[in-house]
């Protein structure tokens, strides 16, 4: 797939992603992009977390990569079939890294085919609090 540089700003009110039927956006650097491409089959997204809205009811395939999972407040994406994702994650905050790749991964419901990477699987293990944490490792001070 060949990088889609638009020609535009955001506050155009064109539908620059129309006539698409495979678009690719890498390290796009605007936040609050609506995307909406009735004819797009294939998306790829690499380093651009933050899209406001995807609208591709014909969208088969689906790729991403990144180190945070997509944000995205709305996803229309019916047909999909083929779905990627390698999120490389940053620890600063796990517990907001798993609940975001799963609420990822429920937009992307509709999906017949889903590959993981190892570091995306990690990320949807269920955190673990430092309590629970200090509780477990913590001998037992109950006298039987």
């Amino acid at each position: 797939m060949k990088p889609f540089k638009p020609p535009f700003s955001p506050s155009d009110r064109r539908e620059p992603f129309a006539g698409l039927t495979e678009l690719s956006l890498r390290w796009f650097p605007m936040t609050g992009l609506v995307l909406k491409a009735p004819k797009l089959r294939a998306l790829e997204i690499i380093e651009s977390h933050q899209i406001q809205e995807i609208s591709a009811p014909l969208l088969t395939s689906f790729r991403y990569e990144g180190y945070l999972p997509l944000e995205c407040s709305r996803m229309n994406v019916p047909m999909l079939e083929q779905v990627y994702l390698d999120i490389h994650g940053l620890a600063y905050n796990p517990e907001w890294l798993h609940l975001n790749c799963v609420r990822l991964l429920h937009q992307l419901g509709n999906a017949t085919s889903v590959s993981l990477t190892l570091k995306t699987l990690k990320l949807l293990e269920p955190p673990q609090s430092d309590f629970l944490e200090r509780f477990i490792s913590q001998p037992s001070n109950v006298s039987r």
